[in-house]
This record gives structure tokens, C-alpha cells and sequence, in this order.
């Protein structure tokens, strides 16, 4: 099955992997428990880890994302309490909010990078199940 690569079609897998579905055919549900991402979709039996060691993308999105929130949040912080920006022990308070953050957006990191590796290596033939043969 030759995968789709048009901008649209790539936008779409983006998606897919940022709402916690499978880049190839839209399938939620693919976490045994908060953290669990099961092997194989269930619809296309697309194998998400496609190579050993394949999810460390999903390590750098995850702090990727963490510590662009965690900026977000600092400069908003700054910017509502400027002219008089407290410093010390609101810093540090700020900052220990976001502790939870990384947590937090584990599973997104995980489909989000397999997305992405989609797009950057689409599946070879074999890898996927061809539409006519999905489970639903």
C-alpha cells in the first residue's frame, strides 16, 4: 500500500497523532492504560515501535512540548505581573506546577512521534493492512 504524501493527507496523519489515534487509519483507543501503547493497531495492524528503539522521538517531543509550555507559562506569568515580577519562591512554585506536564503528555508524545514517523518513512508493503482488509 503506497501511503499517502500529500501536505493534506500529512496534516491529517499529524492530527491523527496529536488526538491519540493511529497516523494510519484513525483507530483510538490504542492504550491498554494511561501509558500502555499496544503493539499493533487494531484496525491496520500497523506495528508502532517500526524499529528498535524508535520511540526516543517520542522522548524529545515530550520535552519538546513540556518545556514549551513550561515557557508559555513562565512568560505569561512575567508579562501578568509585570511591572513588580515576583521573584524567589513564585518562580519555583510556577515551576513545580508544571511537574505533572511530562506525565501528562506521554501518550500524545507517543502517537504524536509515530505520526510523524510515518511521514518521514511511510510504511513499507506488509507493514500495513490494505483498507479492504481492516478490523473494525
Amino acid at each position: 500500500m503506497a501511503y499517502r504524501t500529500a501536505p493534506r493527507a500529512q496534516l491529517k496523519t499529524l492530527w491523527r497523532g496529536a488526538t491519540l489515534a493511529c497516523g494510519v487509519c484513525g483507530r483510538r483507543g490504542l492504550f491498554r492504560r494511561y501509558v500502555y501503547l499496544v503493539d499493533d493497531c487494531p484496525r491496520c495492524e500497523l506495528h508502532f515501535e517500526r524499529e528498535e528503539g524508535s520511540f526516543v522521538g517520542a522522548v524529545g517531543i515530550n520535552t519538546l512540548l513540556t518545556f514549551g509550555i513550561l515557557f508559555i507559562g513562565m512568560v505569561s506569568f512575567f508579562i501578568a505581573t509585570y511591572p513588580d515580577v515576583p521573584a524567589g519562591p513564585w518562580v519555583f512554585v510556577v515551576a513545580v506546577a508544571f511537574i505533572p506536564i511530562p506525565v501528562l503528555l506521554y501518550p500524545v508524545s507517543k502517537t504524536l512521534w509515530s505520526a510523524i514517523e510515518l511521514i518521514m518513512r511511510p510504511p513499507e508493503k506488509g507493514e500495513v493492512l490494505p483498507r479492504d482488509e481492516w478490523h473494525d
